[in-house]
C-alpha cells in the first residue's frame, strides 16, 4: 500500500480504475465533487423510481470483454435487445426504425422509398474518402434524402453547431447502414439491474473492501504547482491535499477544466444535457420493441425519449412508469437558464404534441443536469486539442483520462479497455 493514487472524479473511468488498482494493492484515494459516486452513470431513488442519467448501456463485440463484466458483476445486469425508432419531421406518427437499413427502407413511404434506394445504388464508393466534414461524409455513405431526413437537424441539435462545421472523422462513429431491420445493438448488450449506477456502487464497495478510500463533496477549484509538478489540491469545501512529486494523479475532469487548473484556457467546448424526468399513471408508453425515441424536429424541445422500465423492470412499480426527456444545450443559453418550472412545461407540452402521453396521466417531474456530455468536434478541434495535451503533459503526474478528460464521446466498453490498458501501465 506504499504506491499511492490520488483519483478525481468517482465516474466510471475513476471507480474501474481505481478497484483494478486497489485489487494490485495501490492505496486508491478517489475525490468526487458529488455525494453519490457513478459520475455521468450514476443512478439514485426518486419516489418509488431509480432514476438514470443515461440510459447507459453495457455493449460490446468483445467476448473477452463480457465474459469480465459477466464474471465481476453479472449478477447486476440485465441482458437484452433494445430497439430505437426515429421521427421525421413534424409528422410523429410514423416511427422509422433505427439505426438505418435496407430492409426498413423498403417499409417506407413511397414517397422516400424509391428516391433513397435509387440514391444510394448510384453512390461512389470513393466520395466518403474525399470527405472533409460530417455533412459530406454522411452523404457519400446514405445519399442526400437519408442526409437531410435523420443525419442533418438531430447531430445539429445535439451539437448546436451545422453538420457543414462537424470534423468527419465524427460520423462513422454515429451511422451504421444495415442489411436488417436489427436491434440497436447488434452484439452483447445489459444494462444495470438498478440502473447503471448500481454497478460503480458496487464497485465502490470493492474499492472500500481492498483499503481505498472515497472523499466525496470534494470539488476541485486549485492545482498549486511548483515547476512542472502539482504540490497540492484545493477543493471547494477549503479541504486540501498535499502532493509529493511521485503521487500520480488520474484525472477525468474535462479537458478544459484541467487545463485551466495547469494553467491553460483552452479553446474546446462541450455540449451539456439537461434530462427531464416524467413519472406517469401507465403501466408502459413506447410501442412495443421500443425503448427510445429520437426527435429531430426544430418544434420539439428534447432530443430523444427514452422509458428505462422496458430495459429493466427493476426501476419502477408494476403499474407506473417514467420517462426521461434528454434536452442538449451550451453554457449560459436558453436551456441553461430556464427555470424548472418553465422548462417542464414546454415538455409537459410537447409530450402531448408528439402523441406518448395525456396530460392527465402525469405524476410528477425530475430534473438533472450536467454541463460536459457531449464534445463539440468542430473543423479544427484536434489543433485546439492538442494545445490543450501538449500543456498538461509538461506535469509528469497527471493522467487525463474518460469522456470528458480526452475529449472523446465514449461508450462504456471503450471506458473499461482506458482503464484495463492503465492499470496495465
Amino acid at each position: 500500500m506504499d504506491k499511492k493514487i490520488i483519483i478525481i472524479g468517482a465516474g466510471p473511468i475513476g471507480l474501474v480504475t481505481g478497484w483494478l488498482l486497489s485489487e494490485k494493492k495501490w492505496n486508491v484515494q478517489i475525490y468526487e465533487m458529488n455525494s453519490i459516486v457513478g459520475g455521468m452513470c450514476r443512478s439514485w431513488k426518486w419516489n418509488n423510481f431509480i432514476l438514470d442519467t443515461g440510459p447507459h448501456i453495457f455493449h460490446t463485440p468483445d467476448k473477452n470483454l463480457w465474459n469480465f463484466w459477466k464474471k465481476n458483476f453479472g449478477h447486476l445486469l440485465i441482458e437484452g435487445k433494445f430497439w430505437a425508432k426515429n421521427t421525421y419531421g413534424d409528422n410523429f406518427k410514423y416511427l422509422y426504425n433505427y439505426p438505418l437499413s435496407y430492409e426498413s427502407i423498403k417499409n417506407f413511404p413511397e414517397e422516400y422509398k424509391s428516391k433513397i434506394l435509387k440514391e444510394i445504388n448510384s453512390l461512389s464508393k470513393n466520395s466518403k474518402k474525399k470527405s472533409t466534414n460530417f455533412h459530406e461524409h454522411v452523404a457519400a455513405q446514405v445519399g442526400p434524402t437519408l442526409t437531410k431526413m435523420f443525419y442533418t437537424d438531430y447531430p445539429k441539435k445535439i451539437w448546436g453547431i451545422n453538420t457543414k462545421e462537424m470534423a468527419a472523422e465524427w460520423a462513422p462513429k454515429r451511422i451504421k447502414f444495415r442489411n436488417k431491420i436489427l436491434p440497436f445493438f447488434d452484439e452483447y448488450t445489459a444494462v444495470g439491474k438498478h440502473g447503471t449506477g448500481c454497478i460503480y456502487d458496487f464497485l465502490k464497495k470493492k474499492i472500500i473492501k481492498n483499503g481505498g478510500k472515497f472523499f466525496l463533496n470534494h470539488q476541485v477549484i486549485k492545482f498549486k504547482k511548483n515547476r512542472n509538478y502539482i504540490s497540492s489540491i484545493y477543493f471547494k469545501n477549503k479541504k486540501k491535499i498535499n502532493l509529493k512529486n511521485d503521487t500520480i494523479i488520474i484525472s477525468s475532469l474535462p479537458i478544459t477544466l484541467t487545463s485551466r487548473l495547469l494553467g491553460f484556457n483552452s479553446n474546446l467546448k462541450f455540449r451539456g444535457v439537461r434530462t427531464i424526468y416524467i413519472s406517469i399513471n401507465r403501466r408502459r408508453v413506447l410501442p412495443n420493441k421500443c425503448h427510445w425515441i429520437y426527435y429531430p424536429s426544430k418544434n420539439i424541445i428534447f432530443n430523444r425519449i427514452s422509458e428505462h422500465k422496458k430495459m429493466t423492470k427493476f426501476v419502477s412499480p408494476k403499474d407506473k412508469t417514467y420517462l426521461s426527456a434528454e434536452i442538449t444545450y451550451s453554457k449560459g443559453n436558453k436551456i441553461d437558464k430556464l427555470k424548472f418550472n418553465e422548462i417542464k412545461k414546454i415538455v409537459l407540452r410537447d409530450l402531448v404534441k408528439v402523441g406518448l402521453v395525456k396530460e392527465d396521466e402525469i405524476l410528477n417531474f425530475s430534473e438533472n443536469k450536467e454541463d460536459f456530455v457531449y464534445p463539440i468536434q468542430f473543423l479544427n478541434y484536434k489543433y485546439e486539442l492538442s494545445k490543450a495535451n501538449s500543456h498538461m503533459s509538461k506535469f509528469k503526474q497527471i493522467y487525463s483520462l474518460g469522456t470528458g478528460g480526452e475529449f472523446n464521446y465514449a461508450d462504456s466498453q471503450i471506458l473499461f479497455n482506458k482503464s484495463i490498458d492503465l492499470v496495465d501501465i
